[in-house]
């Protein structure tokens, strides 16, 4: 993946670089021995060659450069130094602000190496909260359909046990009707046999009198 700094790649940085290199070892080349060779563009045919000196006094090969050459060719030497300046500083700026990207790459790398321990570790956790939670559900529903089981038998021999309470109410309930009954046929025959015992009395009294009567006479 190709990376961008300020808007240049890293090829382009590096051929910046060997430029900026270039032209600066050229400059100072041409700066000390103010060595210089005029060509023409179209056929590449030297013009003029020789040295140029600090006060602008010429001395070359074939009748040599006339000072408007000269100044021209000073001009260009300006132009390329000053644009070699420019490219060094970019350069430099540009490779300041690599060693910035660098760095802050590092740190995201670290960062990243701890974050990702960090998730390793609480994934480890997470598991092992999960495996207890799977134990405790498991016990959590075993326990629950043993409480429920529990349940169902408490409801049935409770169902159970309210049947047989009402049987047995509805039996002594019969037999209460049952004795009921046989109470008010026994009061009938008590009264039966109370009429009949006062009517006894009644004739042995009767009976009583007349006999003391008979014998009064």
């Amino acid at each position: 993946m190709q990376q961008f700094f300020m808007g240049f790649s890293r090829a382009e940085i590096i051929v910046m670089k060997h430029t900026v290199k270039y032209l600066t070892e050229t400059m100072e080349r041409l700066l000390y021995s103010n060595e210089f060779e005029v060509r023409r563009c179209a056929t590449g045919e030297i013009v003029s060659q020789g040295r140029c000196h600090v006060n602008g006094a010429m001395n070359g090969n074939g009748g040599g450069a006339s000072d408007e050459e000269v100044q021209k060719l000073l001009k260009e030497r300006d132009a390329a130094r000053s644009e070699a300046e420019k490219l060094h500083a970019n350069y430099a700026t540009l490779y300041a602000a690599y060693n910035q990207v660098r760095e802050a790459a590092n740190d995201i790398r670290t960062e990243f190496e701890d974050a990702r321990e960090k998730l390793k570790l609480a994934t480890a956790e997470i598991d092992e909260w999960q495996v207890k939670f799977m134990s405790i559900k498991e016990n959590a529903t075993n326990e629950l359909e043993r409480a429920s089981r529990e349940y169902e038998d408490l409801v049935q021999n409770h169902e159970e046990n309210v049947k047989g309470l009402r049987l047995r109410a509805k039996r002594h309930a019969i037999e209460l009707s049952s004795k009921n009954e046989e109470i008010d046929v026994l009061k009938k025959r008590v009264e039966e046999l109370s009429a009949i015992c006062d009517q006894l009395i009644e004739d042995v009294d009767l009976s009583d009198q007349m006999s003391a009567v008979s014998m009064d006479a």
